[in-house]
């Protein structure tokens, strides 16, 4: 009996260290193959353009004061159009952990020269080629100034999945999945009920991959924690790890489905185990009992065979 309860206990131990490292690989194939990927930046940076325009706009609007012009004068210069000039750089620098510096972005500085040529020749400005670039050059300064800094670098999240030890635990995790999966196998000698243990592990995982990101969004934890200090890109980060979130809970909702569909496989293998034994007891019973029906037949033909050999013998052939 003891015996029995500690091979249960050891086949649910299996089923969770199972279920942990599915968490475990999931979880780090996900940071990895998310933050160190420069378009899953740049989606969720164009989800925040109308912001990032704005502070464009802003920090241009101050050059334009300090140079003695109208503030709107480089307004526009950074639209929807030519946006990849702040957002391709940008996730560059998320995705490597750079700074981000546009002081020497001749992208930005041939749209506040092409903004400011325009804006002259609308409003009759008396503006020489010479100082068209100088003013330009300053609204770079100050929009370099406004976006850069080390707020790209050193995220959490994407410094994690550089990390070595992102590395570890989800090679880790393979090498666990591999032996609880081969321990299971050869505690129950190959019988069909490990499966019942292997679903539970991976229903186990799924559940944890479901429930876990839902537990964090309940919390307000990504909106309470600041990833950056400048809000456009605490925004871009906390956004980029609301998707992980997303991305987990999906592929938990697969995995526990996966799970159960083994359970379900596993179950209706022993519905049609025990209906087939159910089937041979019933022929055996009734092999049986036609056997022993034909025992007293069988008698009473002797019997009769007997009593007419005797008859036989009785016959004078000779008369």
């Amino acid at each position: 009996m003891i015996r029995y309860i500690l091979q249960r206990i050891s086949y649910f131990l299996l089923a969770l260290i199972l279920g942990l490292s599915i968490v475990s690989l999931t979880a780090g194939g996900c940071i990895v193959g998310l933050f160190q990927n420069e378009l899953f930046f740049e989606t969720e940076i164009e989800k925040n353009e109308t912001a990032l325009i704005a502070l464009v706009d802003n920090a241009s609007a101050d050059a334009a004061e300090k140079a003695g012009l109208p503030s709107d004068a480089f307004k526009g210069a950074v639209s929807e159009k030519n946006f990849t000039i702040i957002s391709t750089p940008l996730a560059r620098n998320f995705k490597y952990n750079y700074n981000t510096d546009f002081s020497d972005s001749t992208g930005l500085l041939d749209a506040f020269v092409s903004q400011l040529g325009a804006y002259a020749n609308n409003y009759s400005l008396e503006l020489t080629g010479d100082e068209i670039n100088g003013y330009a050059a300053l609204a770079v300064d100050y929009v370099s100034e406004a976006l850069s800094g080390s707020d790209t670098k050193n995220v959490f999240p994407i410094h994690l999945s550089q990390s070595s030890g992102i590395m570890y635990a989800t090679v880790s995790s393979v090498i666990l999945i591999i032996a609880t999966v081969v321990a299971l196998e050869l505690l129950n000698r190959g019988r069909h009920r490990k499966y019942n243990y292997i679903g539970m592990g991976i229903m186990t995982g799924g559940y944890i991959l479901i429930i876990m990101p839902q537990a964090i969004k309940l919390t307000d934890f990504l909106n309470q924690y600041r990833y950056c200090v400048l809000d456009e890109y605490n925004a871009i980060v906390r956004g980029c790890t609301e998707m992980l979130l997303n991305v987990c809970t999906f592929i938990g909702i697969i995995v526990t489905v996966a799970g159960l569909v083994m359970l379900l496989i596993n179950y209706s293998y022993y519905i049609k185990k025990a209906q087939k034994v159910k089937l041979a007891k019933k022929m055996e019973e009734r092999i049986k009992g036609d056997y022993m029906n034909e025992i007293p037949q069988q008698r009473i033909q002797r019997d009769k065979q007997g009593e007419f050999e005797k008859d036989v013998m009785k016959i004078d052939f000779d008369e």
